[in-house]
């Protein structure tokens, strides 16, 4: 009898284990993961930055832009679905200027360089 409730307990707790390690189906977890798309600003300005992406009218931070410095940081899918059309923002820490790339559009697996002037009107992008 003993022998019965081990195996019955071994067999619960196996499958139990391959069930959390599988992907779920239910909740749209994919095997095949969509390519990541990047973002990559060069910030020439002398004053750190802070990096927003807006997309479907919804702004989420990014991170921050160290003076003189370059930093990549990566798009969520959810940040890039649709239609793909997000813009690019940069709030320069302690002074009202900021810079902004206008709507561009970004599918997965893409990239962009943006590149933060001295003076962050002239500043530029590019999309890859």
């Amino acid at each position: 009898m003993r022998t019965v409730w081990l195996l019955a307990a071994c067999t619960i707790i196996s499958a139990m284990a391959c069930h959390h390690a599988a992907p779920s189906k239910q909740r749209g977890i994919s095997s095949i993961e969509a390519p990541q798309s990047t973002v990559r600003v060069e910030n020439k300005h002398w004053l750190d930055v802070d990096i927003y992406v807006e997309h479907e009218g919804q702004r989420q931070r990014l991170g921050t832009v160290t003076a003189t410095s370059t930093a990549s940081f990566t798009l969520r899918p959810a940040m890039i679905s649709g239609l793909g059309d997000i813009e690019l923002i940069a709030d320069a820490i302690g002074s009202p200027a900021s810079a902004t790339t206008g709507r561009i559009t970004v599918k997965p697996g893409m990239h962009v360089d943006w590149t933060l002037q001295i003076d962050l009107s002239r500043s530029s992008v590019a999309v890859y």
